[in-house]
């Protein structure tokens, strides 16, 4: 009896750790793989209407240099919070860009309407981002219309913004569809050790972190 009881006691225990760092995980709290401070000391988030109200001041005196604000998604969503986080940023000190979810299931031309309607180039400080993800997406469009629709979308953001985008996407994601784009400007998403994006805790963010909306950590060298 008393061995079954210590098996038991042992189980808790563990169940308990294990719980414990899953939860730290999915927070922020807990990033075994975060990369080095002194070799990516410019740290970086982006964020959406999933976080709800944020407090930039907190967030500017957090270490966090830079941020990215959904502004857009397909041909006609646009994230309601968006010229609110951007000017409170912008007030608070921190540069920012916009970023616009790519979606399979609208022209590359209307989803760069969409955004250049919602995003004022005078309040910008860093390039546009286009998220590239599967998240979502069932469109049966081939490989090579979907490079002929970015194309489009990239260089109607090149034409209103002055400058080149940045693609924001994974390395499996560019196995499949970007095979041969030429990426002028490229923020990677990785979940193996090194500098990578993903879910992290900025002080002023909360919401919840799963989905298209999650908020990320973004690093920089020097």
């Amino acid at each position: 009896m008393g061995t079954r009881k210590y098996y038991l006691y042992f189980c808790t225990i563990v169940a308990i750790i294990i719980c414990s760092l899953v939860a730290a995980y999915f927070g922020g709290w807990w990033i075994p793989n975060n990369p080095s401070l002194a070799v990516y000391p410019v740290r970086g988030i982006d964020i959406s209407h999933h976080q709800g109200k944020i407090d930039w001041k907190a967030v500017a005196t957090s270490g966090i240099s830079f941020a990215f604000i959904k502004a857009s998604e397909g041909s006609d969503f646009q994230d309601e919070r968006f010229l609110k986080n951007l000017r409170e940023a912008t007030q608070a000190g921190i540069p920012c860009g916009a970023y616009h979810f790519f979606t399979l299931k609208a022209s590359g031309l209307s989803q760069a309407q969409n955004f250049i309607r919602t995003v004022p180039k005078n309040l910008l400080r860093l390039p546009p981002v286009v998220d590239l993800e599967t998240w979502g997406d069932t469109s049966s469009s081939s490989i090579q219309n979907f490079q002929l629709e970015l194309n489009t979308f990239m260089e109607e953001l090149r034409k209103a913004y002055g400058t080149e985008p940045i693609l924001y996407t994974s390395s499996d994601y560019m196995q499949v569809y970007l095979k041969a784009y030429s990426i002028k400007r490229l923020w990677l998403r990785a979940r193996r050790p090194g500098p990578r994006h993903r879910p992290a805790r900025a002080e002023g963010c909360n919401g919840p972190r799963p989905g298209p909306g999650r908020r990320r950590r973004g690093t920089c060298r020097g």
